[in-house]
């Protein structure tokens, strides 16, 4: 009976580690997808500003007008894009801490 016993205890931690390295694969996936997307997102983003700005000077014809648009739309993109990797710094940072 304890021989018995002793596989049992042995099936249950083997399923338990499998479990755990399951676990640990999915998230790491997860995060990485998640890293993926969020920089395809910062991509865009700067495309979208850069197509603005191309905007902004082909459309307005007053140089004083275009100039202050165009610096207020790469204040704009600049903070955006700094928030998002402050964000991105964090997120990274704390998966750190999780994994240790």
């Amino acid at each position: 009976m304890d021989k018995n016993s002793n596989w049992s205890e042995i099936s249950k931690d083997i399923n338990n580690a499998k479990d755990k390295i399951k676990d640990k694969i999915n998230s790491e996936v997860n995060h990485e997808d998640l890293r993926e997307s969020l920089n395809g997102t910062l991509n865009e983003i700067k495309n979208l500003f850069n197509d603005i700005i191309k905007t902004v000077e082909e459309t307005i014809k007053d140089d004083e007008i275009r100039k202050e648009t165009k610096d207020v739309i790469k204040k704009i993109n600049t903070e955006l894009i700094d928030t998002l990797n402050i964000n991105k710094s964090r997120n990274s940072e704390q998966n750190y801490q999780e994994e240790e």
